[in-house]
């Protein structure tokens, strides 16, 4: 892997750990496993102000290096295969398992919650739904490519979360105002000519003491605040819970821990299918073996969750089973560089 990518498959690293953690968190809390209730709203509250939207900006610092390799029709075409395809394909299994498992579970659903998916998106999977739709229109949008420009989508996508709530139809469009202006933002981060510029010791921990501010005000004081500076606050907790990760990540990028990389490198599957395995560790621990710890529940149910989907992404590689995870197409081919 080249040197400058590594911060981002840490990144990339920390938000599914994060991610995961938080789902086998609720899935403990809503199990009434006995967790202390401050603790877990306390952590739930400050994972998920910026785990997400750290996924939509680091997909979006992609999209000109994509859109310069491939075009935009092919473009289209691997994003139909890779997101859109284990979006249907995985809602499908996840759902169907739920359904035929409603009694082991914390929330009971029927087919009719399965098969909404191309308009509801169910569990973790409104990501892939989001991030395919977001795909579209910045495939469409970014017709051209120079800083400005993406700057100025970028503040398209600003106006469009701050002013959300005012914009009939909100079901609809909810997700895409709420991370666009994520994506966008990373696409505006890929236009600056040292993308390391959050390397250096200083800057980690000035981004770090900004992010616990911000973090413990949020928590504390968030639900006080009105609709407009509640939304401005959102956007800040999230960017420097962004920003720290980025930065903590490009600074440790010297040394690397294949683990980490590893991780990182199979996101893809790791989201899919950690909810299935996370939730069927807990299932079997507590409803068959008797076990209520919440550590135990909290560290191993967060661990299995993240090694199960790795192993099963090498040996579905291994067994040449690459459709489990993107719809097998004819590689692209590359456009001819114009430089």
């Amino acid at each position: 892997m080249k040197q400058k990518l590594i911060w981002v498959e840490y990144a990339k690293a920390i938000g599914i750990t994060l991610m995961v953690y938080g789902h086998v968190a609720r899935g403990v809390y809503n199990a009434d496993l006995p967790i202390n209730e401050d603790f877990f709203w306390f952590v739930d509250k400050i994972i998920y102000n910026f785990h997400m939207p750290l996924f939509f900006f680091l997909s979006g610092i992609f999209l000109i290096n994509s859109l310069e390799k491939w075009g935009r029709a092919n473009l289209f075409k691997i994003k139909l295969s890779t997101i859109a395809y284990p979006y249907i394909l995985w809602s499908i299994i996840q759902g169907s398992l739920e359904v035929f498992l409603n009694s082991y579970t914390n929330h009971s659903i029927d087919f009719a919650d399965v098969l909404s998916l191309l308009h509801q998106p169910r569990a973790q999977f409104w990501f892939l739904y989001t991030l395919f739709f977001i795909f579209v229109f910045s495939i469409l949008a970014y017709r051209r490519q120079d800083t400005q420009f993406v700057a100025a989508l970028f503040l398209f996508s600003l106006g469009l979360y701050v002013f959300e709530h005012e914009i009939p139809g909100r079901q609809f469009h909810i997700y895409f105002s709420n991370y666009m202006v994520f994506f966008a933002g990373g696409v505006l981060f890929s236009k600056l000519q040292e993308m390391h510029l959050f390397k250096s010791g200083k800057i980690l921990i000035t981004i770090f003491l900004l992010f616990v501010v911000c973090q413990y005000i949020f928590v504390t004081y968030g639900d006080t605040l009105n609709e407009y500076p509640r939304t401005f606050a959102n956007l800040m907790v999230a960017y420097t819970g962004i920003f720290f990760v980025i930065s903590l990540c490009q600074y440790y990028s010297e040394t690397s821990v294949k683990s980490i990389e590893l991780i990182g490198q199979a996101t893809l599957s790791i989201y899919l299918l950690h909810v299935i395995f996370g939730s069927g560790f807990r299932i079997i621990a507590a409803g068959y073996f008797g076990i209520t710890s919440v550590p135990f529940h909290l560290v191993a149910g967060t661990v299995f969750g993240l090694i199960v989907p790795v192993l099963v992404l090498h040996f579905a590689r291994k067994l040449g089973f690459n459709f489990m995870f993107a719809y097998p197409i004819k590689k692209p081919v590359k456009r001819e560089s114009t430089s």
